[in-house]
Order: C-alpha cells, then structure tokens, then sequence
C-alpha cells in the first residue's frame, strides 16, 4: 500500500479514537440500562460489523487508487509503445524510398 501522509494517519487515528469513545459510551449506556447480557453481545457484535465493514470501505479506496495509477501506468506504456510503431514504421518507408531512388538513378545512366 502506498505510505498515507501525516494528515490523514492524523484523521484515521482521531476517527477511530471517537468511535472507541462512542462504543465504551453506548457499552456504559447499556450497562445503565439494564439491557440483557445477550443485548449487549449482539449490540457490540453490531459495532465490530460496522467497524469491518469501514475498513473494508477504506480498503476499497485504496485498491481504488492503486488501480488507477497502474491504469495510468498502463496506458503511458501503451502510448510510448505505439509512438515507437510509428517511428518504426516511418524508418522503413524512408529506407524503401531510398532504395527506389537508388534504384531509378542507376537506372537512367546510358548503358554503352
């Protein structure tokens, strides 16, 4: 994965920290409350889904942005191969009009 910069590990670090104060509140909440054992186990198996499923979201995005610049990548290649097709062929068309204007030169010297 390519390095985040200092900002965003910042931002990742102060979000993840919020929803750890979130969860010991909603947990000390549900204590309070007096919700069942069971309640609070599905509660906090709830939370670890949704703390998965962001992961995975922040995952996607950097597959995301590492599929886009080997796209980029790719099509640069692509070009740089194309332009050398080109200049290959204008190689061959010059080296065959020389050869027909050797060819047509030695042609219209008299022959004795």
């Amino acid at each position: 994965m390519a390095p985040m910069n200092p900002s965003y590990q910042q931002f990742l670090q102060d979000q993840q920290m919020q929803q750890m104060q979130q969860a010991q509140q909603a947990q000390q909440a549900l204590t309070s409350s007096g919700l069942s054992n069971f309640t609070q186990q599905i509660r906090q198996t709830q939370q670890q889904l949704m703390q998965v499923q962001d992961d995975l979201q922040k995952a996607q995005s950097q597959i995301d942005i590492q599929l886009d610049a080997q796209k980029r990548r790719l099509f640069e290649t692509q070009q740089r191969i194309e332009q050398t097709i080109q200049q290959m062929n204008g190689l061959i068309q010059a080296s065959q009009t020389n050869t027909q204007v050797q060819s047509s030169s030695m042609n219209s010297f008299p022959q004795q």
